[in-house]
């Protein structure tokens, strides 16, 4: 099986664009993009509504044309950059059969393989919260004055220490990822992988 993996694309259409183009060159079977898809706002009452414009707007043609053209599967990581708000409208793209989203979910590929996805990152000093979760041991001790969560909501919410350590850590997302499927021969897509990992 062929595939042709990039991350960070950060709404770069002309990265996209160009990620298509070899992938189509190449014969991928699938693309995969692991993490940080969309655009950065400036304005936090903006960011949500920029992200959702950029993935039906920019992302979504170029998505049809590459399917057109005889692409195989998308495969759309979320990431720490990335509003959750905005990532549900990767759910129309999945709909229309043109990508599926990676975030905790397995999906069976050729020759026995499951590709999983985990877009999650030890909590930062930074403003983005979606996709944040603690690793191991105790929050770190960050300001959490500025941290926001968007899930079900056009303008980002302030969130709390005690919101951010109620959730599940990485650890346990990450067994109930590898519990979804045989994970005897698994794929892992993470954004940030574990500490303590052959790929720390």
């Amino acid at each position: 099986m062929r595939l042709v993996y990039t991350s960070d694309m950060h709404g770069n259409a002309l990265m996209y664009e160009q990620l298509l183009a070899l992938a189509l060159d190449r014969r991928a079977d699938a693309v995969i993009v692991g993490g940080d898809l969309l655009p950065r706002a400036i304005r936090l009452d903006e960011a949500v509504a920029t992200q959702r414009a950029f993935v039906g707007a920019q992302l979504r043609p170029m998505l049809e044309g590459f399917r057109a053209a005889g692409g195989g599967a998308v495969y759309l990581l979320a990431g720490n950059d990335d509003w959750a708000a905005a990532v549900a409208a990767l759910h129309d793209l999945e709909r229309a059969g043109l990508a599926w989203p990676l975030h905790n979910r397995v999906y069976a590929l050729e020759g026995g393989l499951h590709l999983a996805g985990y877009g999650c990152v030890p909590i930062t000093p930074f403003s983005i919260k979606d996709y944040e979760r603690r690793d191991t041991g105790d929050l770190p001790p960050y300001s959490f004055a500025m941290a926001y969560v968007s899930a079900g909501a056009d303008i980002p919410l302030r969130t709390s220490a005690a919101a951010l350590a109620a959730l599940p850590p990485t650890a346990e997302a990450l067994g109930a990822l590898a519990a979804q499927r045989d994970p005897a021969r698994p794929v892992y897509v993470c954004h940030v992988p574990p500490p303590a990992t052959p790929l720390d």
